[in-house]
């Protein structure tokens, strides 16, 4: 049997599923935020900012301006690239 195309609207919620939970980009011993389904909580700052994902890539209201970046996976690893920025993230493990 033929293996299904998945649509880009499955993708991104395949791709949102992967993103939900804990992350850290390793500079403290907290965590950096925590992605919900309907927001990311930045745990440093005790603030929360709505976000979507669109195909491959996240979009982040901050209070005054939009983050958009697309959206990679390598193993745990959560790679954010934006204007020639590459953030990483891993899985935070309590």
């Amino acid at each position: 049997m033929p293996k299904m195309a998945v649509s880009s609207n499955e993708r991104a919620k395949e791709m949102n599923s992967e993103l939900l939970g804990v992350w850290t980009n390793g500079n403290s011993k907290n965590a950096t935020f925590e992605i919900r389904e309907d927001s990311i909580y930045y745990i440093d700052h005790l603030k929360s900012y709505k976000y979507s994902v669109i195909q491959d890539s996240i979009i982040i209201m901050y209070d005054g301006f939009m983050y958009t970046g697309k959206i990679y996976f390598s193993d745990d690893t959560l790679l954010l690239t934006s204007k020639n920025e590459i953030s990483k993230f891993w899985k935070f493990k309590h």
